[in-house]
């Protein structure tokens, strides 16, 4: 067990590798740096030994010892054997130059660790011919309802809203009415259709999702209910998504785009359990329908947009699927499981993801719900690279401004000028000063911090006449 003062300092390393900049986090404890998979930090450069050298977190800072490489370990250009190694300091292994910052230690420790705790090698074992194989060691399942299937790679939450939910959809599944799913955008509804339509009665059948949005409203009804033989010259007879459904689920996404017409065609359908293709025989039909939208379909009949009799016909069951605000503590299993799907299929090793980095995921609202929490997941697993630990500093600009630095405004004297140029031009360089001092002059972070490029940062560092040096070393002597 460590102790407080083992785990008081927190560094990374910064730095180009194979024109890449990488960033390594280093949390308490032992760090082995080298070309072998099963380092801590692997360096895959010409000139670096299998086992390079050893970083140890020490009450006293960092401690570099070189573990007998073949072109010796450095700090700022001086050969070392073992030495404690200073913040700002440039470490060369081989052909590669990495920076000493300190870091939050919030933002190196990992909130949970991808890997299994013998290295990187074992979860991506090397074959005889060189190529790699993936085996993500598979997390326990969270606890669900015992009544429903859920289908695969979809990770159902354990938040009360999310078991709520899942309460009403055992009620749906064990029904054959119709089920309507309501939901703000991103929320996931067809996974719960999905879901629907695993735990019922009509799972041997088929799954078929059509998107009433997505197809011009006069091809709609063919598209639904088929086109009969010979119903024009050159028209061949073929069936609709009913027909292709049969004996499974029919899933209607974006119910309210369809237009009143066909509206009246689908009740007829729902009742009779008949469907009339366009110039064909009516035909009996046993298929399961889900319905799903994002508008509020009680005031649009209240519009007469959608038929009243047509909501209430496709209300038997409704599930309300909650935002992803509303379920926070669902947050930390959807990012584990996204990150573990996507390294999986883009054969990149993602090492975990700091304790910071979680805490900004959790806080951000997610106006895209779930779909906005995965797409920021896959671009994060697209940015690393083998071995990579991501921090906040990689999250989008969105999310990071959560942590930018809140400053107090400054009181405004008596006959003091309120011309809007002058105090907005005050603000930014107060803000671009705290934010060298929280990052210690390093510029690529404070310009993380602000939310712009590094090369946005210099040139307000050259217009106000700041100088990130002098403030570091005003840092250091406070």
């Amino acid at each position: 067990m460590r102790s407080s003062s083992e785990t008081r300092h927190a560094y990374r390393l910064r730095g180009l590798v194979r024109g890449a900049e990488r960033v390594f986090n280093l949390g308490a404890g032992e760090h082995r740096i080298g070309r072998a998979q099963a380092s801590d930090i692997v360096l895959p450069v010409e000139g670096v030994s299998r086992h390079h050298a050893v970083l140890r977190i020490l009450p006293e800072g960092l401690e570099i010892e070189d573990a007998g490489s073949h072109n010796g370990t450095y700090v700022d250009d001086r050969r070392v054997t073992r030495t404690l190694v200073p913040a700002g300091a440039e470490l060369t292994f081989g052909a590669v130059r990495l920076l000493v910052e300190r870091a939050d230690r919030d933002d190196v420790e990992l909130a949970f660790e991808l890997t299994s705790t013998t290295g990187l090698s074992g979860l991506f074992p090397e074959t005889e011919e060189g190529t790699q194989t993936v085996n993500l060691p598979e997390t326990a399942p969270p606890e669900r309802a015992p009544e429903l299937a859920f289908p695969e790679g979809y990770r159902p939450g354990t938040s009360t809203p999310a078991t709520d939910m899942h309460r009403r959809l055992e009620g749906a599944a064990r029904s054959d009415l119709a089920t309507l799913i309501v939901g703000e955008t991103g929320v996931g509804k067809e996974q719960v259709a999905r879901t629907v339509h695993a735990s019922s009665s009509h799972s041997e059948g088929p799954f078929v999702a059509v998107n009433c949005a997505a197809i011009p409203s006069d091809m709609l009804e063919a598209e639904m209910f088929g086109i009969g033989k010979g119903v024009a010259t050159g028209v061949t007879q073929r069936p609709g998504k009913f027909q292709l459904a049969e004996g499974g689920t029919l899933f209607l996404d974006e119910i309210s785009e369809m237009q009143p017409a066909l509206q009246a065609k689908l009740l007829r359908a729902l009742e009779e359990k008949e469907i009339q293709p366009v110039g064909g025989r009516a035909r009996k039909i046993d298929v399961r329908l889900v319905a799903a939208t994002n508008a509020d379909l009680e005031r649009l009949t209240g519009d007469d947009t959608f038929r009243r009799d047509l909501f209430f016909r496709l209300a038997g069951h409704l599930i309300e699927v909650p935002p992803l605000r509303s379920a926070r503590s669902d947050v930390p299993g959807l990012v584990e499981h996204f990150l573990r799907t996507f390294s999986f299929e883009t054969g990149t090793r993602v090492r975990g993801l700091t304790a910071k980095a979680l805490r900004l995921l959790e806080t951000y609202p997610w106006p895209g719900n779930v779909r906005e929490l995965q797409h920021e997941m896959h671009r994060l697993v697209d940015s690393s690279v083998d071995g990579q630990v991501i921090d906040s500093g990689m999250l989008a600009p969105r999310l990071q401004a959560l942590q930018a630095p809140q400053l107090p405004a400054p009181p405004i004297e008596d006959g003091e000028s309120l011309a809007l140029g002058s105090r907005l031009g005050e603000l930014e360089e107060r803000l671009i000063r705290e934010a060298l001092r929280q990052s210690e002059g390093n510029q690529a972070a404070a310009a993380r911090l602000l939310g712009i490029s590094r090369n946005g940062l210099a040139k307000k560092l050259e217009r106000h006449g700041i100088r990130a040096r002098r403030l570091v070393s005003d840092v250091a002597r406070e």
